[in-house]
């Protein structure tokens, strides 16, 4: 996993799974945000990633690319069974602390909004988050691009409203 840079007091990381094949094992374990990009070609990646994220106890994620619903999807789906095998296992999963999840249409709307509003919530106190993970499905790789755009967000860009 690559430190990438800053915004404001978030770090962040990047990280390319079809390259890395241990970035799992380098996941945060507190106060993280998993900012996700899949595309068609990555869709049978997505279960095995949400499951390492959760483990890992991901605070938010907020997933873009083609695959940005199914990855959300993916997340959610995962969160529910969890909870459900509370009744089966007898062990507690507490759903005010299961992690918020976005998915975004627009790639750079989505990365600024991870790196600077997304924050966990939990019994009403805000839970500050102080790392995000670019977890990157894809052949092609986003790792500069996130870069240019932390340029960018750090010299006061923002999102078009549209």
């Amino acid at each position: 996993m690559l430190d990438i840079g800053q915004i404001k007091e978030r770090q962040i990381y990047y990280t390319n799974i079809r390259v890395d094949n241990g970035w799992f094992e380098k996941l945060p374990v507190s106060n993280w945000l998993a900012f996700t990009i899949a595309d068609f070609e990555d869709k049978e990646l997505l279960h095995g990633i949400t499951s390492k994220c959760l483990d890992n106890n991901v605070c938010y994620t907020c997933s873009v690319g083609q695959l940005g619903s199914d990855t959300e999807d993916s997340f959610d789906e995962e969160i529910a069974w969890r909870q459900v095998q509370e009744e089966e296992t007898g062990k507690q999963q507490e759903s005010e602390t299961s992690p918020m999840t976005t998915f975004h249409k627009n790639f750079d709307e989505g990365f600024w909004f991870a790196t600077t509003l997304a924050n966990q919530i939990v019994n009403d106190i805000y839970i500050p988050i102080d790392k995000v993970v670019c977890i990157d499905f894809t052949k092609r790789g986003f790792k500069e691009y996130l870069v240019q755009l932390i340029i960018k967000i750090n010299s006061g860009w923002l999102p078009p409203d549209n």
